[in-house]
């Protein structure tokens, strides 16, 4: 158990250092688990570069689209008639975007800066959103959550 907590820190460690450094969240969490699936940097930094800010919109949290994409990889065969991963994936995502709704209450960026009293359409909020802690504080709840999922066996 212990070696598991340890696991963990180390991971929350390694996200909080990459969004330090940077990185968006939807890059952080890419990242953070590029090596678990096999990317390498280059190719975890180009697809998910377009992911944050709600798709760049307020829609879907980036990290919460990173985690879908580190699942989906892991978990697929890539082939079109395996129906088994695939509905694997979408139990694991649902499980994931429960989990995430519990601790913060939305996976909509929009409505989980709101939640934090961040005005999404306020340039001025946006600006300083790094240094209010709301997005770290996501991205680490983002990361736990793929982290429990990524030791299960299933």
């Amino acid at each position: 158990m212990n070696e598991i907590i340890s696991l963990s820190q180390k991971r929350s460690e390694k996200i909080r250092s990459i969004f330090s450094m940077g990185y968006t969240c939807s890059e952080s969490i890419i990242l953070s688990y590029a090596d678990t699936v096999g990317f390498d940097r280059d190719t975890a930094l180009k697809m998910s570069c377009g992911l944050s800010g709600g798709l760049a919109q307020g829609k879907t949290c980036g990290a919460v689209v990173a985690a879908f994409m580190i699942i989906s990889y892991k978990y697929s065969s890539g082939e079109p008639e395996d129906i088994f991963s695939r509905d694997l994936i979408y139990q694991i995502i649902q499980e994931f975007t429960h989990q995430f709704v519990v601790k913060n209450n939305s996976i909509e960026c929009k409505e989980i800066l709101l939640n934090n009293s961040i005005d999404f359409t306020n340039p001025d909020e946006m600006k300083n959103l790094r240094e209010k802690g709301v997005c770290g504080l996501i991205i680490e709840n983002a990361a736990e959550l793929l982290g429990e999922i990524l030791e299960q066996e299933f």
